[in-house]
């Protein structure tokens, strides 16, 4: 009977097997048996772009995931359609902003930080100026 040959993972080709460059001290933040590099370059997400897994960095408290869906809350885009003085709510400290959205869009995204769909009105999908017609006003 033949010997019994073992295939040992290296999945970063660096000539160590995973679970010894794990041993190591290679991260595997998920403990999936795979260095994180390895599961990063298979396209495990991480939006944020630290080097660390999505997972890894909710799981350790780096990032917050208030809906519980995998995804950390840094990487979500939260719109509130009408906030335009980005308080998380619609009011009429919202109006001052509003006019600067229409008329200088570039000194509104310098001055409040949420996202421009905030101010897609119609919810067409377009920024800046987005669904304001002039037309519905008048009638």
């Amino acid at each position: 009977m033949r010997p019994r040959r073992w295939h040992l993972q290296d999945c970063n080709a660096n000539g160590i097997p995973d679970e010894c460059d794990i041993a190591g001290g290679t991260p595997d933040c998920d403990a999936n048996g795979v260095p994180d590099e390895c599961d990063l370059a298979g396209g495990a997400p991480d939006c944020n772009a630290n080097g660390i897994l999505d997972s890894c960095d909710i799981a350790s408290g780096f990032s917050q995931d208030a809906d519980g869906n995998g995804i950390p809350d840094e990487c979500e885009v939260f719109v509130v359609v009408g906030d335009l003085n980005c308080d998380g709510s619609v009011g009429f400290g919202d109006i001052n902003p509003f006019v600067l959205f229409l008329t200088n869009y570039a000194l509104w995204q310098t001055t409040y930080s949420c996202s421009p769909l905030n101010g897609d009105i119609n919810g067409d999908g377009r920024t800046p100026r987005l669904g304001i017609s002039t037309r519905s006003w008048l009638c």
